[in-house]
């Protein structure tokens, strides 16, 4: 590629580690996983981002029917808004008639945070593509592994380096495992 075609891309990640706070994070997990009815006892998979198929909510999903069918006391959580609300709308009743809506939850956009990580035990980055997910590294900061599809995109190097587990092959059973 002729160099004068590369760009570098100046991400804003607007925390450090040194700013990291273990009272406030604890307090954020405790409060937040009151409001969205989580026991601190209750293994808690999150994902954040758009509710979409690119994002792999699909795979999400699946991921968590198969989970619960052996932990029922496993929760999964998705932070991000929907793109409408007829995708919102059949979702929530797919999840309904599945039954997984006592175990699956929607958030809705929230305001950003940095310690919105701080209430989950994994993060899962479902995404069928996504080149390089900041929210992976967000998630990182909070001591939360990750995760991943191995072909999904970038952030392979990253997990591979002991903040979490890539699954091959877009494998829900795997994943669930």
């Amino acid at each position: 590629v002729p160099e004068t075609r590369l760009k570098k891309l100046t991400y804003y990640f607007p925390f450090t580690k040194s700013e990291y706070d273990s009272d406030k994070a604890f307090d954020f997990r405790l409060s937040f996983r009151q409001r969205y009815g989580v026991k601190e006892t209750e293994f808690l998979v999150g994902a954040v981002g758009t509710v979409s198929e690119r994002k792999g909510i699909d795979l999400f999903i699946e991921t968590c029917e198969k989970v619960i069918t052996h932990n029922p006391l496993m929760k999964f959580i998705w932070i991000g808004s929907f793109e409408s609300d007829k995708q919102e709308s059949g979702l929530r009743n797919f999840i309904k008639e599945k039954q997984l809506d006592s175990n699956l939850i929607f958030t809705g956009g929230l305001s950003y945070d940095i310690y919105n990580f701080s209430p989950l035990d994994v993060f899962f980055l479902s995404s069928k593509e996504d080149t390089y997910p900041l929210v992976v590294l967000e998630a990182a900061i909070m001591k939360v592994p990750t995760i991943c599809f191995s072909g999904s995109g970038g952030i392979i190097e990253f997990i591979n380096n002991e903040v979490g587990w890539s699954i091959n092959d877009f494998s829900t059973v795997d994943a669930a495992k």
